[in-house]
């Protein structure tokens, strides 16, 4: 039956610890034996204290040097393991920070590869390649230059001579330039210039025609 299910017996394999888990019973175990040091080193010292008020030679003293010696040999077990577990922990380290390292790699990479594509994608679907694009500078370059001689031939004015004096016109120009600064000064300055009404009728001969219509129309 576990034959045919693929099973050969027994438990399935665990799985294998990952670095981190690794490391954290790492910092355990250091700060355990660290802790085991630190007590065994208060009793030392009480020993050493208990020794230094025997006198060497003696059934109290022997007894009590001999208990330290005892945690003395007890502290160095503890203190090659510790070396051992930092010295581990050191490595698992190294190994988690290139672990990490190699990651963030392959995480760059595989960026700069969608990155690559989408920019291959974009350029692919706007045909953005250097012919086309200076063949698109040289389109537009010609349509402005045929834009702004369109608006050059827009702009000309209509109904003026091609052969007007240039010299007769900034004189005429001077001469309205001049009456407008006289009548200014004289105080009566009219709304129009008076070129402008050179050829009206005087108002005492509107009077006498208005006059002589009426005359016309009473007989």
């Amino acid at each position: 039956m576990h034959r045919f299910l693929g099973s050969k017996g027994g438990a399935p394999k665990a799985a294998a610890p990952t670095l981190t888990e690794v490391s954290t019973q790492q910092a355990t175990r250091i700060e355990e034996l660290q802790g085991r040091i630190r007590k065994l080193d208060a009793e030392l010292v009480k020993y050493r204290e208990q020794m230094k008020k025997s006198r060497p030679g003696t059934a109290s003293y022997n007894s009590v040097k001999r208990r330290a010696m005892q945690l003395m040999k007890q502290r160095k077990m503890y203190d090659t393991q510790l070396g051992q577990m930092m010295d581990m922990e050191f490595n698992m380290s190294n190994i988690t920070m290139a672990q990490e390292q190699m990651e963030m790699t392959k995480a760059s990479v595989d960026a700069m590869r969608v990155t690559a594509k989408t920019m291959k994608q974009a350029q692919k679907a706007g045909k953005m390649d250097i012919a086309s694009i200076e063949n698109l500078q040289d389109e537009l370059s010609d349509m402005m230059e045929d834009a702004a001689e369109i608006q050059e031939i827009m702009g000309q004015s209509y109904g003026v001579p091609d052969d007007f004096d240039e010299d007769d016109m900034m004189a005429e120009l001077d001469m309205i330039e001049d009456e407008i600064i006289q009548e200014d000064l004289m105080g009566s300055a009219p709304d129009v210039p008076s070129y402008v009404n050179s050829g009206a009728p005087e108002p005492e001969a509107e009077a006498d025609d208005l006059a002589a219509l009426e005359s016309q129309m009473t007989v």
